[in-house]
């Protein structure tokens, strides 16, 4: 069962951060959210989501290490639970049916954003990439990239993923020593996946449930879709 979502490596949180969150309603559809530019106009957008007990902050760096000509306008929302110091989850596993509004509340947040879903990338690091598997193999149009970091499928909530086309290209990032989001869960996405047809990057090193700078130079599909809107 997952654990603690706690990055390591250079992504880490600095809720002093000189750019500031838009403090707003706490809901899943008008989400606390942090933002950053593009240097010019944007080609496009790329949404970052935090861990369990993680917030719009945790991720300062880990923007630039994938966008790092600032091409794309980034969007980090915080998750709709509050577990205190404005810290917050995306879902709880003692509350049924809360994964399904979650998801359903941010693919309506995400149609609110001022680009197309396929100038989108979604992100998301453990819980946040259980959501972001969601968003990038469920949602129809799907979004333009799918990034997934120490992530897993939430299959006990009944989930499935939709593997018609078209598929988004993948990256997923996994740790071989990973004791809380066992390895196990990378190689099953990446098999569903793959067989389906999708263009996949698979990353797994020996680290634990942190995040391996490694990966992120492999992060393409960020690459590919500035490169398709220069």
């Amino acid at each position: 069962m997952p654990g603690e979502d706690v990055p390591h490596g250079r992504v880490v949180s600095d809720p002093g951060h000189a750019e500031t969150a838009a403090a707003s309603s706490a809901s899943v559809s008008d989400p606390v959210l942090w933002e950053r530019p593009a240097s010019a106009e944007a080609a496009g957008a790329l949404v970052l989501l935090h861990g369990r007990g993680g917030n719009e902050h945790d991720f300062f760096r880990l923007h630039d290490d994938l966008d790092p000509d600032q091409r794309l306008h980034v969007y980090v929302p915080r998750g709709p639970i509050p577990v205190g110091d404005g810290h917050a989850v995306w879902f709880d596993l003692e509350r049924p049916g809360l994964l399904e509004h979650t998801t359903s509340a941010m693919e309506s947040w995400l149609d609110s954003l001022p680009f197309p879903r396929e100038m989108i990338a979604v992100a998301g690091w453990s819980q946040g990439g259980a959501i972001a598997f969601i968003l990038g193999l469920s949602a129809r149009p799907p979004p333009a990239a799918l990034i997934a970091l120490g992530a897993f499928f939430p299959l006990w909530e009944r989930w499935e993923p939709s593997l018609e086309p078209p598929l988004p290209p993948v990256l997923i990032g996994h740790g071989t020593n990973d004791d809380s989001v066992p390895v196990a869960w990378a190689r099953l996405a990446r098999r569903l996946v793959e067989g389906a047809g999708a263009k996949v990057t698979y990353c797994e090193t020996g680290v634990g449930h942190e995040i391996d700078p490694s990966w992120l130079t492999e992060a393409r599909v960020v690459e590919g879709l500035t490169a398709a809107r220069r």
